[in-house]
């Protein structure tokens, strides 16, 4: 999988990512349709995320998509952490989809940095520019 990374964004190609609804339905990104991913890596990030779902909201009319993601190791404690997940993202529980990844994997094959949270423009085809600030892809939605 092949990276470029530029100042102000990462391109490369999404692994794919299995995403939980709170009722426990699955759903897939990429999604076969264009879309903004919210993605968190840390409960630390949850309030910046929060406020980039609802400036988004407000100039975009693509789907946005808030999605926490968890180490796979601790899928057997999917319960716990997803009643902490909801309790924190309750005004916007429809658009929030916990997954979990093996996160060593994907930060080798996105290049993003678990430190800060970033967003995901994506296509139906699962091309997608990695950002780190919502300034960035304002005009681009």
């Amino acid at each position: 999988m092949r990276t470029e990374v530029t100042e102000t964004k990462i391109m490369a190609k999404l692994p794919e990512i299995k995403a939980y609804s709170f009722s426990s339905e699955e759903q897939t990104f990429p999604c076969g349709e264009r879309a903004v991913l919210l993605l968190s890596f840390d409960k630390l990030h949850y309030p910046m995320v929060l406020e980039w779902h609802r400036d988004l909201l407000k100039s975009s009319s693509m789907p946005i998509y808030n999605i926490p993601l968890l180490s796979d190791r601790f899928m057997l404690m999917q319960d716990i952490l997803f009643e902490g997940i909801r309790a924190f993202f309750r005004d916007i529980e429809e658009q929030t989809k916990p997954a979990f990844v093996n996160r060593i994997k994907f930060f080798d094959n996105t290049g993003l940095d678990e430190d800060s949270p970033a967003i995901v423009i994506i296509d139906a085809n699962g091309e997608c520019e990695f950002y780190k600030d919502i300034e960035e892809i304002k005009d681009l939605i």
